[in-house]
């Protein structure tokens, strides 16, 4: 699994990102337990804009380890492209209780929150 994990990697960073996407998707199969994997996964789907996928690879993270900020991050990311605000919002603060100098969620954050209505 890690050698898998590592070649995907390497293909991922470079020309062959269908590649890179299969040896994770193999290394997933193989070691369920390699939480950057899965970071790395959700990532190339929001990238690709599979966020379905993207949020089932969070929540794989999430199930790997409970305090993941990342996995909280991205997951926001991925329920705000697909318009779900609410859950993004709320995906987002629990990265932030998580890690609570987590710039990237921060930022991820007030851009959301500007976005949206305000109610007086």
């Amino acid at each position: 699994a890690n050698y898998l994990y590592l070649r995907g990697q390497q293909f991922l960073t470079g020309a062959h990102q269908t590649q890179g996407l299969l040896n994770f998707r193999m290394a997933s199969l193989i070691g369920q337990n390699l939480l950057w994997m899965h970071h790395n996964l959700a990532y190339y789907y929001i990238q690709h804009k599979e966020f379905g996928n993207a949020i089932v690879e969070c929540q794989k993270m999430m199930e790997l380890n409970p305090k993941s900020a990342q996995a909280y991050n991205l997951q926001g990311v991925a329920y705000s492209h697909l318009g779900q605000q609410d859950q993004a919002l709320q995906s987002l603060k629990e990265a932030l209780e998580l890690q609570s100098d987590y710039s990237e969620a921060q930022n991820n954050y007030d851009k959301l929150s500007k976005k949206l209505p305000r109610v007086n």
